[in-house]
């Protein structure tokens, strides 16, 4: 009787004289098993040419194979136990259409042992088999060499009959699950301990023998079987290389939003190198309730789920994180270490150990603002700062007016001096366009519409700012209200001032003809064509922005901000770092308990663009401010050049030079009027073009007045055209005279 490992068998030809369904049944006192094959056996690989299998034929501990064989094929029927080293008599029967011959194999293939004997003392390495806890085991690492590829056993034997671990490429003794290919530690029967696996030359493999009691010694031996001889190798030093790596959260760490809703998780983002490729593994200790994320490349808090390679927070006791990961040399890898619960404080570590040597470094980085919410909810701004980018983070929610920020203060002024000025400019404008002598032109015709579309202009802007400032104070306000406000508002706003600056420029170009055509200006023509445009015009504006109604829309997200000195709890570490941790073992934890937090609702007025609405909503933001503004520019040139020629002509005896500077001087009001109003204008353009990356908060005083200062040209209409022209000053001194003398 042959061996293979430590289960003896036989082997029986079986010669048929007709081919049909057969029954090969054990009869024994011992437990068999029984396995058919086609052609040969082969015991270094038993999986080849297996036709049949059977162990336990009804619980009678025997086995019984029923198949279909064919005369023309030769079958191999082997006889063994189903534990190691039993022996015993054994019959075995044959039921088909005909008798069978059985022919005793002496001669099948050779097999061959190897054996290693070695002893665990108190000197050997250690480690403990839970990556969690600091228990210790005695262990050898024994490198298995083979040259011819097969199926191979290893069986134990000695003093103690130790566990046996096989791995691939290397063994981790700081987590032994890592590149783990077969174990043999879960039978109950001690006396039957076998790995058996296939293996390749070229590859390197480890044997690990230990003994799952902590500090067990005794001599032991392993024996491998297969089809050559293999070579075993002592391995004395460790595979791995560790690296630890301590921090502590504190109130001035970043925080995120790790789950939907809740914020305030306080988080540190560790940037992670490797020197060699392979499993690594992540294990925290210190706070209780830590959690932990391994990322590719980048870390996003916006959108925790975006290059996600592994997160765990349950991997050990105590809600203590174990991530296992593969990486690569030459590749960033980011760990993020925060905890279970919101408003966690504490000391922490991480513990990494792996095939190479690891770069572990602490990076703070200002993620972008360019996402708000939460990553459930999370809303990407748009290009450009809106009045709401700038006050939002300086209006306190649920405090007076009288309570807030000088800030919020001052643009409550400003709002109130823009208004009442605007207002007056627009009744003294009114008083003197509403003169019909002054509208027998298209001049005065786009002046008088002026001048009821600044006061719009005014009048959107003070709603568009308390609009912000009540709805960030959290004033009760119906949502069906502060939808339609989110839609309208500002496109009226930005319809009005767009009308502003073409009716300036219309009245430019107006000018321009009646000095071109000079006596052969026709007054009714150019009213006429005043009165088509002023009708067209508003539909012309609505028409370029008709895209940002449509995108805008109403963006509602929920918080938990926790309260902080709420819940305070105690944790207790391991023995191996007790010392460290002792150092702040106090950790503020608030819990689920609505004592420990308020729920608070963000409601936003965004702009969802796609690029290519994004791209078009740049080219009109320049549109309707670049014509304007090169509209008044060159009418005041042509003016100033037109009429200088015009003297020229008429006196010789002056230069034409002269004649220009006479034209400027006397009409340079026509050049700095419409440079002035694109002076005050820019701020706007500039801010509307800012990435929505940027900070308002960061300066806020700039973009505020940057803000203001843009609709300034809406309360100057008076000032720009009335009081620089003699005949409107004397139509308006009439008009106040009259109104005066009633």
């Amino acid at each position: 009787m042959k061996s293979f490992g430590l289960n003896y068998y036989e082997a029986i030809q079986i010669k048929l004289f007709e081919s049909g369904k057969y029954v090969i049944n054990s009869i024994s006192s011992i437990n068999l098993y029984g396995f058919l094959y086609n052609d040969t056996f082969i015991p270094y690989d038993p999986v080849e040419h297996l036709f049949a299998e059977d162990d336990d034929d009804c619980n009678t501990f025997q086995f019984r194979l029923e198949k279909n064989l064919d005369i023309n094929t030769t079958y191999v029927l082997i006889v063994t136990t189903l534990k190691s080293q039993v022996t015993g008599n054994f019959s075995i029967g044959v039921y088909g259409p005909n008798h069978v011959i059985f022919n005793h194999i002496d001669e099948t293939e050779l097999i061959y042992q190897t054996e290693y004997s070695s002893e665990l003392t108190i000197n050997s390495q250690t480690y403990g088999n839970d990556q969690c806890k600091s228990l210790y085991y005695y262990y050898e690492v024994v490198q298995v060499i083979v040259d011819t590829v097969g199926f191979y056993t290893f069986s134990s034997t000695g003093n103690i009959i130790p566990y046996r671990y096989l791995y691939e490429d290397y063994f981790n003794p700081f987590n032994p699950s890592d590149s783990l290919l077969l174990k043999d530690d879960e039978r109950c029967d001690r006396d039957r301990f076998e790995l058996f696996n296939y293996l390749q030359p070229n590859v390197t493999y480890l044997l690990v023998a230990t003994i799952p009691f902590s500090k067990i010694t005794g001599s032991f031996s392993i024996i491998a079987s297969g089809a050559n001889n293999v070579t075993f190798k002592r391995i004395n030093d460790s595979t791995v290389t560790e690296s630890i790596y301590s921090s502590v959260l504190t109130v001035n760490s970043q925080m995120y939003s790790r789950e939907c809703g809740k914020s305030n998780y306080y988080y540190e983002t560790i940037e992670v190198n490797v020197s060699k490729v392979g499993n690594y593994s992540f294990g925290s200790y210190g706070i209780n309730n830590t959690y932990g994320y391994i990322y590719n490349n980048s870390f996003n808090p916006f959108n925790p789920a975006e290059n996600l390679l592994s997160e765990d927070g349950f991997g050990c006791d105590n809600y203590k994180f174990h991530l296992k990961v593969y990486v690569q040399p030459n590749i960033t890898y980011i760990l993020v270490v925060t905890t279970f619960y919101p408003n966690v404080k504490g000391n922490f570590l991480v513990h990494v150990t792996g095939p190479g040597s690891v770069v572990l470094n602490r990076i703070i980085k200002n993620y972008s603002t360019c996402s708000v919410g939460d990553w459930c909810h999370s809303y990407t701004k748009s290009i450009g700062f809106t009045l709401d980018d700038i006050l939002r983070e300086e209006i306190q929610p649920n405090i007076p007016l009288h309570k807030q920020s000088l800030l919020v203060k001052i643009s409550t002024v400003l709002t109130t001096i823009i208004f009442v000025g605007g207002l007056i400019n627009s009744l003294f404008s009114l008083l003197t366009f509403q003169n019909k002598d002054l509208r027998k032109i298209g001049c005065g015709m786009y002046l008088f519409a002026s001048s009821f579309t600044s006061l719009l202009t005014i009048s959107m802007f003070t709603v568009k700012f308390w609009f912000v400032v009540l709805t960030e104070m959290k004033i009760s306000i119906s949502l069906s209200v502060f939808q339609v406000c989110c839609v309208s508002i500002e496109s009226i706003l930005k319809i009005c001032s767009y009308l502003d600056a073409w009716l300036n420029a219309f009245v430019a170009l107006d000018r321009t003809v009646a000095v071109s055509r000079g006596v052969k200006f026709d007054k009714k023509m150019s009213k006429r064509i005043a009165r088509v445009i002023i009708m067209i015009l508003p539909i012309f504006i609505m028409s370029t922005i008709i895209h940002e109604p449509i995108h805008r829309d109403l963006f509602k997200y929920h918080t938990q901000k926790y309260k902080s000195d709420e819940f305070n709890i105690w944790v207790n570490e391991s023995d191996e770092y007790e010392n460290w941790i002792n150092k702040s073992n106090e950790v503020e934890i608030s819990t689920n308990d609505s004592r420990a937090y308020v729920i608070e609702t963000h409601i936003w007025c965004v702009t969802r663009y796609s690029v290519s609405v994004q791209n078009y909503n740049t080219f009109i933001l320049f549109f309707h401010l670049i014509v304007p503004f090169v509209a008044n520019l060159f009418s005041a040139i042509y003016i100033i050049f037109g009429v200088a020629r015009q003297r020229s002509l008429i006196q010789p005896e002056q230069s034409y030079k002269k004649h220009i500077i006479e034209q400027l001087h006397k009409h340079r009001q026509l050049i700095i009027s419409p440079v002035i109003l694109l002076i005050l204008t820019l701020p706007r353009l500039v801010i509307s073009l800012l990435s929505g990356c940027m900070k308002a908060s960061s300066k806020p005083w700039l973009y505020l007045f940057a803000y203001f200062i843009s609709f300034t040209p809406s309360m100057l209409v008076f000032v720009v055209f009335v009081i620089p022209s003699k005949l409107y000053r004397k139509t308006f001194r009439q008009t106040i005279t009259k109104l005066w003398r009633r």
